[in-house]
């Protein structure tokens, strides 16, 4: 382990100092900065000088060996004895200590340990120079060791392959990884050619690519750009990321060369592939640049260009002259906040072929995020032959509205005719009766025809505003009716509810019998009064019509219910048509006719 190589280390350098100075005692403590500091004794020469006969954390000379690290500064004295700083007396007495020397371990500011001694004789002022050497060189080599261990801890737990490489080419260091990847145990590796790690078809020109590699040295990737592959050690290939990093040290220049199995990554970019390439749509990738760097088979088709005509070119080559420079504006804001979304939602995007011939187009943009950066990946679809059919389907129901309009006004003019033809009757008549009959006929007419004519004139041919059709409705009955606006007053409270014409004109004509009964009976001898017409929703499909006066109310139950009335019967057959409810409410104080009913929208009659 990393402890027990810097122990041996340290021991062997206790012991050279013994030697080669002839002195009692060498110890050399060491900083354990996760104790606060605290220094321990990691090595030292044999002696009966320990306390006790024991060698653990209480060393002879403890209290100035702190001293020495506390003020990082050597202390030394060759007479021990007497000296106020060693306060042992008793101690160095009794083992005749003479000198003592002791040397903080320091790499510029920072404090590894203390190298300490005692010897039964002199220290010379030249060994005591020498000793102020030995320690620098001894703390850089504590440091370099560290420096060394921690460097191959960190090679090791890398979660990459890892390895080093000299200068000539041999395998210096490799990790776990390197073994796993390859194939190889770490004692094939080190000292072996780093090629034998390289496919045969690439082998010959590596060496001059390391060579010039070290001549100008700097971390890059290695073969940017380049499909790069290993080989283990069972002669199969691997696809592989290189980056490669320039290290000095104290044994020369090496390169730190980390290896990265993108087996996966490939697999997942080949899938990609394929499914870009078996689109219906033509689809194609740009970088942040503008720079085609995917086509599909679909995208050489829809353009007319080769593949190899596309790949690295600028996409604004497949937009026409007119919207190039609109379009390199846009791309460019689109990349500062890339998401998926339509490519100019309401505009129309046109793209040029080869042959100069342009195509309306429909594109979808959606930001890609890969190792290499993002991309903006684009499928295409040519929408030139739906927009030819929605074009068609336009003049179509444009065609088919002119001719709706034409049959609404045909029928609202041959309606007014037949309403002509009843006025034109009944002033040939001096019977009240048949008069009033043929009145109704004519009311009854207009009603309809009122429907027809509002629907020629609004741009919705298939439902009239039910208040304003009953509002025009009931001023023409008024009028017709020749009453004193001042005597029978008309009101109205009507929300604004849409109907179908199947369902428009059996109202009109509910309404129509319901306001002309209320005018013709319900006011007698000029009596004075209100009809008020009430029209509201009930729920979300349905409705409710109310017609409502405070003249006298209906004359009786007989009237109601047979068969005298041609009106009330025509109400109930109407109603029933409509599948609707309707009910009579007479008392002395008028009468009240409600209608309830389901409205049915367009759709239902698909």
């Amino acid at each position: 382990s990393r402890s027990e190589r810097q122990l041996i280390m340290l021991q062997g350098c206790a012991g050279a100092l013994e030697k080669h100075l002839g002195v009692l005692w060498v110890g050399i403590c060491l900083v354990n900065d996760s104790a606060h500091q605290a220094l321990e004794l990691h090595a030292s020469t044999d002696g009966d000088v320990h306390r006790g006969g024991q060698r653990p954390n209480l060393f002879v000379c403890q209290e100035e060996v702190k001293r020495i690290a506390a003020e990082r500064a050597p202390y030394w004295t060759n007479t021990v004895i007497g000296d106020p700083r060693i306060l042992d007396q008793d101690w160095a007495k009794q083992n005749n200590l003479v000198a003592f020397a002791g040397y903080p371990l320091l790499v510029g500011e920072r404090l590894l340990g203390v190298v300490a001694m005692v010897s039964c004789k002199p220290l010379s002022t030249r060994i005591l120079e020498a000793l102020l050497h030995v320690a620098a060189r001894m703390a850089l080599g504590i440091h370099r060791f560290r420096q060394a261990s921690l460097f191959k801890l960190i090679v090791e737990s890398s979660p990459n392959g890892l390895l080093t490489v000299t200068p000539d080419g041999k395998i210096a260091i490799v990790n776990q990884h390197i073994e796993t990847l390859f194939g190889y145990a770490r004692t094939e590796l080190l000292d072996q050619p780093v090629e034998m790690l390289i496919p045969d078809r690439f082998r010959m020109g590596h060496p001059a690519e390391r060579t010039a590699f070290f001549h100008n040295p700097k971390p890059r990737l290695m073969g940017a750009g380049r499909d790069l592959y290993g080989r283990r050690k069972d002669g199969t290939e691997v696809p592989i990321e290189i980056g490669l990093n320039p290290i000095t040290t104290d044994e020369g220049p090496f390169v730190l060369a980390s290896v990265v199995d993108i087996t996966e990554r490939k697999q997942a970019e080949e899938r990609f592939r394929v499914g870009v390439e078996a689109s219906p749509s033509a689809m194609l990738m740009v970088d942040t640049q503008g720079k085609l760097t995917l086509v599909n088979k679909q995208t050489e088709t829809l353009f007319g260009y080769s593949r190899e005509e596309l790949l690295g070119q600028s996409v604004e080559m497949l937009v026409p002259l007119r919207f190039r420079n609109e379009h390199a504006e846009n791309r460019q804001h689109y990349s500062h906040a890339p998401i998926i979304r339509d490519m100019g939602a309401g505009k129309a995007l046109y793209g040029l072929r080869k042959d100069g011939s342009e195509f309306r187009t429909e594109i979808g943009l959606n930001p890609v995020t890969m190792d290499q950066g993002t991309f903006i990946l684009a499928s295409v679809v040519d929408v030139t032959e739906r927009e030819e059919a929605a074009e068609r389907i336009r003049k179509s129901l444009h065609e088919k509205e002119v001719l709706l309009k034409e049959v609404h006004h045909r029928v609202k003019n041959n309606l007014a005719v037949i309403g002509s033809l009843f006025y034109l009757q009944s002033t040939t008549t001096e019977n009240e009766l048949v008069r009033r009959v043929l009145q109704d006929c004519q009311n009854r007419v207009r009603s309809m025809a009122l429907v027809h004519e509002r629907l020629y004139s609004s741009d919705d041919l298939a439902s009239v505003d039910l208040a304003d059709y009953a509002e025009e409705l009931a001023i023409h009955l008024f009028r017709n009716f020749s009453l004193n606006p001042d005597s029978v007053r008309l009101k109205l409270e009507c929300e604004h509810i849409p109907l179908a014409i199947t369902q428009a004109i059996p109202c009109g004509l509910i309404l129509t019998e319901l306001v002309s009964n209320a005018l013709k009976h319900a006011f007698p001898n000029a009596r004075p009064g209100e009809i008020r017409i009430t029209l509201q929703r009930s729920g979300n499909d349905r409705l409710v019509l109310i017609v409502a006066d405070d003249g006298i109310g209906l004359p009786d139950e007989t009237i109601l219910n047979g068969r005298r009335s041609l009106g009330l019967r025509l109400v109930r057959s109407l109603a029933t048509q409509l599948d609707a409810e309707m009910e009579f409410l007479s008392q002395k104080t008028g009468t009240i006719a409600r209608l309830r009913m389901e409205v049915i929208h367009e759709k239902k009659y698909r």
